[in-house]
């Protein structure tokens, strides 16, 4: 039943698990409600459960399967039905009357359309519901009292109706005229639209021959051989369908790894970039000064996704990607050149910015067009690739620069990426039909949602801190004096090591345990390596003793624990963001997102540099301010958390 879920969650299909003798049943529920905790998330409704209105338990077996999913934070999606099994379930068991059969289903649909069950106030949660049923005093009734609490604004659930094809097909007709009705007269409940969809269901055949025959066989080549009721919460993402594997789905991921070695590697050098240039070039300028050059470049690397995304929906990665390519190139190749402050604002940070920028938002979004379920662990593998960059490009320019000099090691590096680049022109595409007239502003408005809002401020949050180390982690090790100038340049290769392996990680973990849950446990790693590693070894070397070993000894795991930690910064952030939308409009949110967090990142590195100097160029203030960040960052994330899957720690989101 599992991959059977999992491969409906791949095509945005729904599953209605349908109910047997009360002998089999509970078993049934069991299972059931097993895979609504782990598939019906995030307000999505895929597994759906009978519920039979001719039994007695039906109404206690309702109220504790809605207090068991506002518990634990999922959506309950239930089939309403009279019953199918009078001749063979138990008859105790089963109302003594036809009437108190109809007032049971009456008063479930009543009780569910107006979210007025006793045992569940005041708070009903959010659940789907689909009334399938035969009997026309009934349908008429459910649909009167869906007119009238929408029209008093009390409408809690949209329900669905459906028959089988060839049974009251009457019935279907009058639901098909009441639902347009109800879209004509723009009858409307709490702002949303309300005009239940209606169904006629098609058997494919005996277990024998669905079980055997191709779809090929029942369905003509327009029509979904697998469509169906599907959530009103979902719109048309119900006939979205993920390939989540394969050929051409890994060979995107494989050129979205190219193109994040090349641009996240960029980025993941900048601590190699300041150290040498604060010494040599920029030597006559203050750290906060100097801070504003990769702070630009970091701040146009996300801030850019403004544009960049919705254009992505519209027009697909091939362009944005090509773009960005000429630029990092013209970047890193005229990096060897350069000599003046203003040089390195415009060359590494406006060029080089954009053009990470342009291969970045890209290579990120194609993955959502190919995998749903493992969209966190393909993003996790692409990521990886920054960090692999991050490792070679360092220490390959340590090794470079007393031997060839700034500009040559410069111009190697740009050879590299003219490969990479090239890989990922070739490979990155997208799959989902354009979607056209996307606005290149950000869209405010989807900050009323409470979890996007706190997303975002932990986001924030995240990307203030993250960078700060990645730039003044070697400046640092060079002012310890514990550690050699060679070893002080390693130290960011040990980092990337650590996020190689943490922006992997994580993501297989995060398809498995949640998306929110993994995130939350990798803040708390950079929160107490931050607080716990750095700040410590940072007042140490305040004191003045470069031989004291602990120095070296705390420095090192810290590059290992939250470079570890941080992985996930980059490679589940997007992820994290992509629940909270449909896929469709993923572009629009990540843009949105990132036009805010990008200002952090503008702010982060300088406001850095100006606690370092404010510290008399000792860094245990730096490291506490990058602490405070992810204390921030784990509050804002844990309340999203709260908000769209509850207090319980067991519920994977």
């Amino acid at each position: 039943m599992d991959a059977i879920a999992q491969a409906a969650a791949a095509k945005g299909n729904r599953i209605w698990i349908d109910a047997e003798q009360q002998s089999l049943q509970h078993s049934i529920d069991r299972v059931t409600i097993d895979l609504m905790r782990r598939y019906n998330i995030n307000g999505r409704a895929l597994i759906y459960n009978t519920l039979q209105a001719y039994l007695k338990e039906s109404r206690p077996k309702l109220i504790q399967q809605l207090k068991l999913s506002q518990e634990e934070g999922w959506t309950l999606a239930i089939k309403l039905v009279r019953g199918a099994y009078i001749n063979n379930d138990i008859r105790e068991k089963i109302h003594d009357t036809k009437e108190q059969t109809d007032d049971s289903y009456n008063g479930i649909v009543s009780d569910l359309l107006s979210g007025t069950v006793a045992e569940i106030a005041p708070d009903f949660p959010h659940m789907a519901l689909f009334l399938a049923g035969h009997n026309a005093e009934s349908i008429a009734k459910a649909s009167n009292l869906v007119r009238d609490l929408a029209e008093q604004g009390r409408l809690k659930t949209i329900p669905e109706f459906g028959q089988l094809q060839g049974m009251a097909d009457e019935l279907g007709c009058r639901l098909l005229q009441f639902s347009e009705e109800m879209e004509h007269d723009g009858i409307s409940s709490a702002g949303n639209p309300v005009a239940p969809k209606v169904y006629k269901c098609l058997t494919w055949g005996s277990i024998q021959e669905s079980a055997c025959s191709p779809p090929a066989e029942h369905a003509r080549d327009d029509e979904d051989p697998e469509s169906g009721p599907h959530s009103p919460n979902n719109g048309e993402k119900a006939q979205v369908t993920y390939p989540e594997g394969g050929l051409e789905a890994w060979l995107v991921v494989l050129g979205s790894f190219l193109g994040m070695t090349a641009s996240f590697g960029y980025m993941n050098t900048i601590g190699i970039y300041e150290a040498y240039l604060n010494t040599n070039q920029l030597a006559n300028y203050e750290q906060s000064t100097t801070g504003w050059v990769f702070s630009l470049y970091i701040f146009l690397s996300f801030f850019c996704g403004v544009q960049i995304g919705p254009i992505f929906d519209a027009k697909g990665p091939r362009v944005l990607v090509l773009s960005g390519s000429v630029l990092l190139l013209l970047s890193i190749f005229l990096m060897g050149v350069c000599t003046e402050y203003w040089h390195f604002i415009i060359v590494f940070g406006i060029l080089g910015g954009v053009g990470t920028s342009l291969i970045f938002t890209p290579a990120v979004s194609s993955l959502g067009h190919f995998f749903f379920v493992k969209r966190a662990n393909a993003t996790g593998i692409a990521a990886a690739g920054g960090s692999v960059g991050g490792i070679i490009f360092p220490l390959m320019l340590q090794s470079l620069f007393p031997k060839v000099g700034w500009a040559w090691a410069t111009r190697i590096q740009g050879f590299i990426f003219l490969g990479l680049l090239v890989g990922a022109n070739l490979l990155i595409k997208s799959r989902l039909p354009p979607k056209p007239g996307g606005s290149v502003l950000p869209d405010f408005r989807i900050f009323r949602q409470p979890a996007f809002l706190l997303a975002t401020i932990g986001t924030y949050f995240l990307e203030w801190g993250l960078f700060v180390p990645i730039t003044y982690l070697v400046s640092y090790a060079l002012q310890t004096g514990a550690m050699t100038e060679a070893f002080s340049f390693q130290l960011i290769a040990i980092f990337n090591a650590g996020s190689s392996l943490g922006r992997w990680a994580p993501g297989y973990l995060a398809d498995k345990f949640g998306r929110y849950n993994t995130m939350i446990a990798t803040t708390i790693g950079c929160m107490a390596s931050s607080l716990g590693l750095w700040l410590p070894a940072a007042v140490l070397a305040a004191q003045g003793d470069p031989s004291n070993s602990t120095i070296k000894g705390l420095t090192i795991t810290y590059a290992l624990v939250m470079g570890f930690s941080s992985g996930s910064n980059i490679s589940l952030t997007p992820v994290c963001v992509g629940m909270l939308c449909d896929t469709e409009e993923y572009g629009r949110y990540y843009a949105t997102c990132y036009t805010i967090v990008s200002f952090g990142t503008l702010t982060g590195v300088p406001i850095a540099g100006a606690i370092i100097s404010a510290c008399g160029g000792a860094y245990w203030g730096v490291a506490t301010w990058t602490g405070l960040c992810y204390v921030c960052a784990l509050a804002a994330f844990c309340a999203v958390r709260v908000i769209n899957a509850g207090w319980k720690l067991n519920v994977l989101y």
